[in-house]
């Protein structure tokens, strides 16, 4: 969900690289419950048919822990991203 609002803001991610938000689980771990809640109102806004484009821009602009920042990790290295 994370990559696709991204996406949706043309900014097309590998599907391997994570940032912000993503840090904040893994395999062994559950997700925090306000990452989960963040997450499904990711979710509900992608999902909507059409789209608020001006929700989704908001959403992604407002949070950093969503938005690509200039550094991401991608297979376990830190990689630069043209932002």
């Amino acid at each position: 969900m994370v990559r696709d609002l991204a996406a949706l803001n043309k900014r097309e991610m590998l599907a391997w690289d994570a940032w912000g938000i993503m840090h904040d689980w893994a395999r062994d771990r559950s997700i925090p419950d306000a990452v989960a809640a963040r997450l499904d109102a990711v979710a509900a806004l992608i999902a909507s048919s059409p789209p608020d484009w001006k929700e989704v821009r908001e959403m992604y602009e407002s949070d950093e822990r969503l938005r690509v920042p200039a550094v991401v990790t991608s297979q376990g290295r830190r990689v630069a991203v043209d932002v």
